[in-house]
């Protein structure tokens, strides 16, 4: 920001307060503004790999002048799908595939709490995989380490209002930081979750809140 803020103390700034015409057509100061801030902090928008639900998602890239890229994900009530009902399950959703290509992982991390109509009292074992969680398995180990092998074995608090918060790093398991995907390996990245399950009336989705942000370089 400091780059930015001496651009705007020198009046460097003034000329985006102005309509730019361009081959592609009009652009508004606004979106001069994004695009100059995006040029600014390494945003880019190719080989950006698919957001794959924009529905309760959104995500910002950036990239260094290295090609390292930073991919900032934002949840609004996220779903895992319904929680188990007095028995183990583990639960899962996609949120991004990476592009095509051979991908460099450097590292991750996740913020954010889960909450849930069905109001369950268990706690929950939650990672960021390239396999989905699925199956009658109380821990994502039990799944199998691609269930978190971006992040994993981060203990929420107990439901409804269970909270990951400031979580960061690579995961403590099987989740290793600096590593290859291979272009035929999976390229699918899921949050997933498990448990062991609170006797209820009805089992409910699992709504996630919050942040996840990946570190990767497309080779």
């Amino acid at each position: 920001m400091s780059i930015v803020n001496t651009l705007a103390r020198t009046g460097h700034l003034e000329e985006f307060g102005r309509p730019l015409v361009t081959n592609s057509g009009v652009k508004t100061p606004e979106q001069r503004k994004t695009l100059a801030l995006q040029n600014l902090h390494g945003g880019f928008t190719t080989s950006a790999g698919t957001l794959t639900t924009a529905a309760t998602s959104s995500v910002a890239h950036y990239m260094d002048p290295a090609g390292l890229r930073t991919s900032v994900f934002t949840f609004t009530n996220f779903s895992l799908g319904n929680g188990g009902d007095a028995a183990a399950l583990a639960i899962r959703a996609k949120f991004f595939d990476f592009p095509a290509g051979n991908i460099w992982f450097r590292r991750a991390s996740l913020s954010g709490s889960f909450t849930s109509t069905g109001l369950y009292t268990n706690a929950l074992d939650v990672g960021i995989g390239s396999v989905i969680g699925s199956g009658v398995q109380s821990v994502l180990s039990g799944v199998g380490a691609t269930s978190e092998d971006f992040i994993g074995s981060l203990t929420s608090a107990v439901l409804p209002t269970a909270t990951v918060a400031g979580v960061t790093g690579t995961a403590a398991a099987a989740g290793i930081g600096d590593r290859m995907i291979a272009t035929a390996s999976a390229h699918t990245v899921h949050l997933n979750a498990a448990g062991t399950w609170t006797d209820i009336a009805a089992a409910a989705p699992v709504l996630f809140t919050g942040s996840a942000i990946l570190e990767w370089k497309l080779l």
